[in-house]
């Protein structure tokens, strides 16, 4: 079974040209097979072994009737949500993401074992108790709990706005604390690692070096090409992050250095960052392809992201300010870079301490003393 979509292998979600989902079989070089309608029921399943076996039954959707909601529940509330602009103005991407969790909430039992599903729950009904209990069934990967909630509040808050609701039920739920782990940061040593099997003149050099010299994402990388630099080797171009939502300009001039290190990489024209075949990466095909590059170099645990923090790391602790950092990570606010200068800060102090610490001893002379005992 899918960990995404709940659905076995083999099968995945479409839509006919009407906009009805569908479930559809495609194994590897055999024609595609639409499955009976709802996913997961006993007429699903005997359709899908059929086919899994080689005899399939139909190719034709067969829907049950769909239940219709009763108004004031959340199913209604659901679907004018997702035809609403606060929900369109996200990418195809976001608005996936984010109608796979809310559609998940709806199919959660009010009561284990029991019939109801949040999705015959009035709104009305909806309190704090229901939105922990919610988070609380995700309590074993709480980044997914907290998504939950960060949906729900988003819905909630538009519902209000909309006059469909008093108040949001999700204000005043914490969240759950996350591992503060989070992408592995890399070290300059695995960084040379990196760069001694992958040296310049290498695509696994080039898109190292975007990320690590001009703190690129890995979604801006598989988009600049030389129609982003003018004359005087200065980068423009829209930031690919919340493009929709709060569009940004990234802009900073070319250094020297790097310019030199595209002219000796194998690149494309309208891309830097190319596949074997000269098409761009994707966003998701590029961070697979540094996790493949990453291995050749012995460190499989390090990923794209991870190069980022490693220039964050450096910069800080080389003195770059705040405002700096900002700046060159197009960073919205300066809590995250204040997490890497106080660290370089607190770092610095401390090894100043060390220091201070030494020559007091060595003036009073409590310093450790090598030789035996009297």
């Amino acid at each position: 079974m899918s960990k995404r979509t709940g659905l076995p292998k083999y099968t995945f979600l479409d839509k006919n040209r009407s906009g009805s989902e569908r479930v559809v079989l495609r194994r590897p070089g055999q024609p595609k097979i639409v499955l009976p309608w709802p996913p997961l029921t006993d007429r699903f399943w005997s359709a899908y072994f059929a086919a899994i076996g080689g005899k399939p039954q139909s190719t034709k959707v067969i829907r049950e009737p769909r239940r219709v909601a009763a108004p004031g529940t959340l199913r209604p509330l659901w679907e004018d949500y997702y035809n609403s602009g606060s929900f369109k103005q996200h990418d195809e991407a976001t608005q996936r993401d984010k109608r796979g969790v809310l559609e998940s909430i709806l199919r959660e039992p009010l009561e284990i074992g029991k019939p109801l599903t949040f999705e015959d729950c009035p709104v009305k009904s909806l309190n704090r108790k229901l939105i922990a209990l919610l988070r609380d069934r995700k309590m074993a990967t709480p980044s997914a709990a907290n998504k939950r909630m960060k949906y729900l509040h988003r819905i909630f808050r538009w519902a209000i706005s909309e006059d469909r609701m008093q108040t949001n039920p999700v204000d005043g739920v914490e969240r759950l604390q996350r591992p503060k782990k989070g992408f592995h940061t890399w070290t300059l040593d695995e960084a040379r690692r990196y760069t001694d099997t992958h040296p310049i003149g290498t695509k696994a050099y080039l898109a190292f070096s975007l990320m690590a010299f001009i703190g690129l994402r890995i979604s801006d990388v598989c988009q600049l090409g030389r129609q982003h630099i003018n004359k005087h080797g200065v980068v423009s171009k829209p930031q690919h992050k919340n493009r929709k939502r709060d569009a940004k300009m990234i802009e900073f001039e070319m250094p020297e250095f790097l310019r030199e290190i595209i002219d000796r990489s194998p690149t494309g024209d309208m891309h830097y960052l190319v596949t074997e075949r000269g098409l761009p990466f994707t966003i998701k095909g590029a961070a697979n392809k540094i996790k493949d590059w990453c291995a050749e170099a012995g460190i499989p645990h390090c990923s794209a992201h991870g190069i980022r923090k490693l220039a964050s790391v450096v910069g800080a602790e080389n003195g770059m300010t705040a405002e700096q950092m900002k700046a060159l990570f197009n960073w919205s606010s300066s809590r995250q870079a204040d997490t890497y200068t106080d660290k370089a800060n607190k770092k610095k102090l401390a090894s100043q301490a060390v220091r201070l610490l030494t020559g007091i001893q060595e003036e009073n002379e409590i310093a450790p003393r090598t030789g035996s005992a009297e």
